[in-house]
């Protein structure tokens, strides 16, 4: 399944905004390493192993998209109901990473440290910015 993941070049929720040449050296740079992600990830758990993992990252013109390979877990099988259940918009998926953000909400010199995603059918956590690129757009 393929999954959008960072709209390009637009401010996202957090008031970042990805430059497509950053995102796609971002993308080089992990070359054909899979990047590893959890479903409703939570800041209280960080030890939990991943859900799933993104493989084939790529820009479809300014989209971040990549296909998704889901982990046999009892937290990937509540993923995988949702995602079949075709209620458009109920999981979102966004690139955690770091670089250097200027004045203006530019993030240069970004690199992909995972993809996660959040149920969005259930409160979303106080921590908006922990999900850069939150897909939207």
């Amino acid at each position: 399944m393929d999954i959008h993941i960072l709209k390009c070049d637009i401010k996202t929720s957090n008031g970042h905004v990805y430059p497509k040449e950053d995102v796609q050296k971002a993308i080089d740079l992990l070359g054909d390493t899979p990047v590893q992600g959890n479903y409703n990830f939570s800041l209280n758990n960080l030890s939990e192993k991943s859900s799933y993992e993104v493989h084939n990252l790529h820009l479809e013109g300014d989209n971040l998209v990549g296909t998704l390979k889901i982990h046999e877990s009892e937290k990937s099988k509540a993923l995988r109901h949702l995602l079949e259940s075709d209620r458009i918009g109920s999981v979102t998926f966004g690139a955690s990473g770091y670089g250097d953000v200027l004045p203006d909400g530019t993030v240069v010199n970004y690199r992909i440290v995972s993809i996660d995603c959040v149920d969005r059918t259930k409160e979303v956590p106080e921590y908006g910015d922990w999900l850069v690129g939150s897909g939207e757009g």
